[in-house]
C-alpha cells in the first residue's frame, strides 16, 4: 500500500548516487580550454610556441623562460550564453550573463647578471619564477525546452524501469530504484495494473501533456598555478608546472507537465526538480620546451599529465504532484557521494612564425584521448567498473587546432584567431547526427607602452549537442558563449 504522508525525507543510498557519473559528466570536466590573457584569448590561445604571456605558460611552461621581465596582470571578463533548443520541433530561446576572473598572475624574472646589470659569462640567460590563477573551463547556461503536445512524458522512463524490475508496490524502496521512479509511486503517478503486481503505468500514458522543461548550469574550473621556467642561450626555453585546479558546478533540472485540456482523468499536473551540487580540487603537472630553431620561428612541445579531482556531489530530488482525487503531494530524497575522477594526458606540439616588429602567426595542435578517463569509487567495485567501461565506449580521442595572428603597428597590436576541436563521442553514440563538435572564433586589440600594457579580446564558442532529460526526451541543444576579456598589465 502507498503511505499517506505529505512530506518525507529519505537519505540516498550511495550506490544510487554513484550511478549518477556519467560519460557527459567525464566530458563537462575533462573538456578544458588555454583561458587567461585577452592577448591570447584575441589569437585563439594559440600561444604554445610564443612564451611571455600566463595562457602560454599554462599550455607550454616552457613559454616562462621566455620572459626577460617581470610582470603583473590582472584579467576581467563577461561571459553570455546563448542557448538554442529544438524539442520535436519546438525552438526555443534562452540566455544567461555573468561575469568571471580569467587571469591574475605574477611572474618574477631574475636575468643572470651582475651588479652592474651586464650579463654574466655562460649561457644561462635568466631564471623565472610565477605564481597565477587562469580560468580553464565555464559551465554557465540557461536551456529551455517546450512541447505542448508531449506524448513522451518524463514519467514514462520510470514507469518502464519499475515494470523492468518485476517488483511488487511493496518491493519499492530507494536500494533499487532511482529517485525519480521511488517518488513517482509515492505521489500517485505511477501505479500497478494487471494481475501480476509487477507492471506498472503512468497516469499519462496514452494521453499528450504540456512539458516546460528548464536546465541552469552554472560554475567553472579555475587553476592555480607555480611554475619554474628557464632560458639557455635564447635558443632553448624550459619549464614546469604544478596545477591546482578548483572545480564548482551547479545544476538545476526543472521539469514540469500538465494537462491543460483537462483530457486525463484524475491528473492535473507534476513538478519534477532535481539539483546537483559539486565541488572538488584536484592536482596535475605540466611540462614543456621551446626550441628558437630560427630567428623568425620558434617550436614548442608539452605533456599535461592527469588531473586528479576528489569530488564530493550533493543531490536533492523532488516531485511534486496534484491528482483529482487525492490532496497535494510533494516528496524528496537527498544524499552526497564522494569519489576520484582523473582526466586524460595531453599532448601539445606548437609552431610560431615571427616577423620581427610587424607580429606573428601561431599554431598548436593538441591531442587527448578522452576515453582514458578513470573514475573511482570507494567500496563500490562493480559500479565502478561499470561506468569506466561506459567511458571506453563512449568516448574517443580529441584532436585540437588553435591558430592565431597579430599585426603591430608601433604601440598598437591587432590579433585573430580560431580553433577546432573534433567530437569527443564516438560514432555510433551521436544523437542526432549532433556530437559535440566545438569551434572557437577570436579577435582583439591592445596597446603596449613602455611599463604597462592593456588588451581586450572577444571570443565565441560555439557547440552543438543533444541534451538527454530522460531516454525519452532527447532535444537538439546549440550553445554559443560569447565572452569579452580586458588584461592590464604591468612589467617591471
Amino acid at each position: 500500500m502507498k503511505r499517506f504522508f505529505l512530506y518525507t525525507l529519505v537519505s540516498l543510498s550511495t550506490v544510487v548516487a554513484a550511478l549518477a557519473q556519467n560519460p557527459t559528466e567525464t566530458l563537462r570536466y575533462s573538456q578544458i580550454r588555454p583561458g587567461g590573457t585577452a592577448r591570447a584569448l584575441g589569437a585563439g590561445g594559440a600561444f604554445g610556441a610564443l612564451g611571455a604571456d600566463y595562457t602560454s605558460v599554462g599550455i607550454n611552461p616552457g613559454g616562462l623562460g621566455v620572459y626577460r621581465r617581470s610582470d603583473l596582470s590582472l584579467s576581467f571578463g563577461v561571459q553570455n550564453t546563448l542557448a538554442n533548443t529544438d524539442l520535436l520541433g519546438n525552438q526555443v530561446d534562452a540566455s544567461r550573463t555573468r561575469a568571471f576572473l580569467p587571469n591574475a598572475s605574477l611572474v618574477f624574472s631574475r636575468l643572470h647578471v651582475d651588479s652592474r646589470g651586464n650579463r654574466r659569462k655562460g649561457k644561462w640567460i635568466a631564471s623565472n619564477f610565477a605564481f597565477g590563477i587562469n580560468r580553464l573551463a565555464n559551465f554557465n547556461a540557461n536551456s529551455v525546452f517546450t512541447n505542448s503536445q508531449s506524448s513522451n512524458s518524463l514519467l514514462n522512463h520510470y514507469r518502464d524501469e519499475l515494470t523492468a524490475a518485476g517488483l511488487t508496490e511493496d518491493q519499492i524502496s530507494l536500494s533499487n530504484f532511482s529517485d525519480g521512479a521511488y517518488l513517482g509511486y509515492y505521489n500517485y503517478l505511477l501505479n500497478p495494473v494487471g494481475s501480476t503486481g509487477t507492471d506498472y503505468a503512468a497516469v499519462t500514458d496514452g494521453f499528450l501533456v504540456n512539458q516546460q522543461i528548464s536546465l541552469v548550469r552554472r560554475g567553472g574550473i579555475d587553476e592555480m598555478s607555480l611554475a619554474f621556467g628557464s632560458n639557455y642561450n635564447d635558443k632553448f626555453y624550459f619549464g614546469a608546472l604544478v596545477g591546482i585546479p578548483f572545480l564548482s558546478y551547479r545544476e538545476q533540472l526543472n521539469v514540469r507537465e500538465s494537462d491543460d485540456s483537462g483530457s486525463i482523468p484524475v491528473f492535473n499536473n507534476f513538478g519534477f526538480s532535481q539539483n546537483l551540487t559539486a565541488d572538488g580540487v584536484g592536482i596535475n603537472a605540466k611540462f614543456g620546451f621551446i626550441v628558437r630553431a630560427a630567428k623568425w620561428m620558434r617550436l614548442g612541445a608539452s605533456f599535461h599529465t592527469p588531473t586528479r579531482f576528489s569530488i564530493s556531489e550533493t543531490y536533492y530530488t523532488e516531485i511534486t504532484s496534484s491528482i483529482d482525487s487525492l490532496p497535494y503531494n510533494n516528496d524528496f530524497t537527498e544524499g552526497e557521494f564522494d569519489y576520484q575522477l582523473s582526466t586524460p594526458w595531453r599532448s601539445i606540439a606548437s609552431a610560431a612564425f615571427i616577423i620581427k616588429q610587424y607580429g606573428f602567426l601561431s599554431v598548436d595542435y593538441e591531442f587527448s584521448n578522452y576515453n582514458r578517463a578513470n573514475y573511482t569509487f570507494s567500496g563500490f567495485k562493480n559500479s565502478e567498473d561499470a561506468l569506466n567501461q561506459d567511458v571506453r565506449n563512449y568516448l574517443r580521442a580529441v584532436h585540437t587546432v588553435r591558430a592565431g595572428a597579430e599585426v603591430a603597428a608601433k604601440n598598437w597590436r591587432f590579433r585573430a584567431g580560431y580553433s577546432y576541436s573534433s567530437s569527443p563521442i564516438e560514432k555510433n553514440q551521436v544523437l542526432s547526427g549532433r556530437d559535440l563538435t566545438s569551434q572557437v572564433f577570436s579577435g582583439g586589440v591592445g596597446y603596449r607602452g613602455k611599463v604597462w600594457y592593456i588588451d581586450v579580446a572577444y571570443y565565441r564558442i560555439a557547440s552543438e549537442g543533444t541534451a538527454v532529460i530522460s531516454p525519452y526526451i532527447t532535444a537538439a541543444e546549440k550553445l554559443k558563449f560569447d565572452n569579452y576579456v580586458m588584461t592590464v598589465g604591468l612589467n617591471f
